[in-house]
């Protein structure tokens, strides 16, 4: 019995030593046949956490979606071409394998194929690269995006603890509604160890707006002022994102757009419209229209990788010019300007920008004609003038080679809208009964902006004649000196400049006194000549008859 004890206790122990050989030799062959990541049959490794900072292109602030595609242990290795190395890789979620087997057109037995997939079909990229549009690295980035639910990092702040492995960062599609943002080129890292530090891979789109003042040396800014019907240019300017060609909206398309805006006051010369990349005429690139009810400028082109690259400058150049409509002074006349382009690389996303506001002044003169003793206003004089740089201004501010004249009313003035800023020549063509015509004058109209093209200043100096002055007239009367209220020569308000214009009358007095008096005695004289001459001939005809009558008794005796 004792014998049969220890044979029993015997086989048992050679029993349980069988069975825990078998356990030991099956794990051992399922760690050979299951690279980490082929599925359940062992307990998953244990994953770390590492962050990433993602700093950002001066003019930028947008935030990041971040996806993992592999879970996997992460470690700083110096030989390694991108200082990390990743081991023990599993998929992070069914979806994100599906999204990167789509691009591949294949399934993978685990992520440790993929992964050398992707080790084979992305090379010599670096922390600096920007991914093509048609390169593999871009097309995964766009499966993978929006697929699972993403991590958020914001732009130039370390992220918080993200899980080991390897990611993929994209711009989160909320944060391009800004004016000027741009989507970064897909970013690829492996986080863990040491945290990750990477600059995205993107520019801002600038853009600006000027017109050209031909009356300030022919330089271009904010603002500018004309007459009605003359034509000033105008440049909207946008430029070319550094990462262009990483878009893969609607294949390698880049889409970018003017749409410029004219106000009521300003009318759009049919056929000016040109577009330029780096100085280069571009126009038949683009689909160039004018919506006259909206007035509305716009040049379109779907392909704008065709003719422009990383860091150009896309210029769309037009006249314009003041019409009857205008606004003096005040705001002026705006005109606003927005461009649109494609903004994320992932989707067909698009963003904007909207240059400021350019601003086009018209001006007013207000001459008041007056009696320059008495300082009433007179009607019927007639006035044409002479705008500068030559011609003569129309009734609508316009300039003409033939003269015209302005009549004043019975308040004595004439006035005229539309008028640029310089000096006018001033000419009484003809003046009120009994009053005399004033020398010719000149008006200088002169404007101040500040740097945002806002109008802050007005002004108007007279000069070549006395009797002319910038203003309205002081009420003084009697001293037949014409002189003007301070501070009434203009209203930056309404754009109106104020002359005021004196004419001295002619009067044609009757005459007495000595004339008269010479003129009596002279009658007086002529009188008493009659007199005396009547008396002698009367005494010539009394000795005439007396020596009759004696000759006559003579000869009776």
């Amino acid at each position: 019995m004792e014998r049969l004890s220890c044979r029993r206790r015997w086989m048992n122990n050679m029993q349980r030593g069988v069975a825990k050989r078998y356990v030991a030799v099956f794990t051992a062959g399922a760690l050979v046949l299951c690279p980490a990541g082929c599925g359940t049959a062992y307990a998953e490794p244990a994953y770390g956490t590492g962050s990433i900072t993602i700093s950002q292109t001066e003019g930028n602030d947008t935030a990041f979606a971040g996806y993992r595609l592999f879970s996997a242990n992460v470690r700083d290795d110096a030989t390694a071409p991108t200082g990390k190395v990743a081991t023990n890789l599993q998929w992070a979620s069914p979806e994100v394998r599906t999204a990167v087997e789509a691009v591949a057109g294949t399934s993978f037995a685990s992520a440790q194929d993929a992964a050398d997939w992707i080790e084979q079909g992305v090379t010599g990229t670096t922390d600096q690269t920007r991914v093509e549009a048609t390169s593999l690295a871009n097309r995964i980035a766009s499966s993978v995006a929006g697929t699972t639910e993403a991590v958020r990092v914001d732009g130039g702040q370390a992220s918080r603890d993200l899980g080991e492995g390897y990611w993929l960062f994209v711009t989160a599609a909320d944060t391009l509604d800004a004016q000027g943002e741009v989507g970064t080129a897909p970013i690829f890292a492996a986080i863990g160890g040491s945290p990750v530090a990477v600059t995205e891979k993107a520019s801002v789109v600038a853009a600006s707006k000027k017109v050209l003042n031909n009356e300030v040396g022919s330089t271009q800014g904010l603002a500018a002022d004309a007459a009605t019907g003359r034509a000033l240019g105008y440049t909207v300017q946008g430029t070319v994102p550094d990462n262009i060609a990483t878009f893969s909206a609607q294949g390698t398309q880049f889409f970018y757009e003017f749409k410029d805006v004219l106000s009521q006051g300003l009318d759009y010369r049919e056929s000016t419209a040109r577009v330029l990349v780096d100085g280069v005429d571009v126009t038949d690139s683009f689909a160039v229209s004018y919506d006259q009810e909206k007035r509305t400028l716009t040049a379109t082109c779907e392909h704008l990788e065709a003719v422009a690259h990383a860091g150009s400058t896309v210029s769309l150049t037009y006249d314009a010019a003041p019409n009857a409509q205008a606004v003096r002074g005040g705001e002026g006349n705006p005109n606003t300007a927005r461009i649109e382009y494609s903004s994320n690389p992932n989707t067909d996303q698009r963003g904007s920008v909207t240059p400021p506001v350019v601003r086009t002044y018209t001006f007013a003169l207000s001459l008041l004609k007056v009696d320059r003793n008495t300082e009433k206003p007179l009607e019927g004089a007639r006035f044409t003038i002479t705008a500068p740089g030559g011609g003569y201004v129309q009734a609508d501010g316009s300039v003409a080679d033939t003269a015209y004249e302005f009549p004043t009313g019975e308040d004595g003035t004439i006035s005229v809208a539309g008028l640029d800023v310089g000096t006018y020549t001033i000419s009484e063509s003809s003046s009120p009964a009994r009053y005399q015509k004033t020398r010719d004058f000149t008006v200088d109209i002169r404007a101040d902006y500040d740097a945002g093209g806002a109008l802050t200043g007005l002004g108007a100096v007279v000069e070549g004649n006395a009797d002319a002055v910038a203003g309205l007239p002081d009420g003084t009367t009697g001293d037949n000196v014409l002189s003007a209220q301070t501070g009434t020569e203009s209203d930056t308000k309404s754009g109106v400049v104020r002359v005021t214009v004196g004419d001295v009358r002619d009067f044609s007095l009757p005459l007495t006194g000595s004339n008269g008096a010479v003129a009596a005695v002279g009658a007086g004289a002529c009188a008493v000549t009659g007199g005396v001459a009547l008396n002698i001939r009367r005494r010539k005809r009394e000795l005439a008859n007396e020596r009759t009558h004696h000759a006559g008794r003579g000869s009776a005796q």
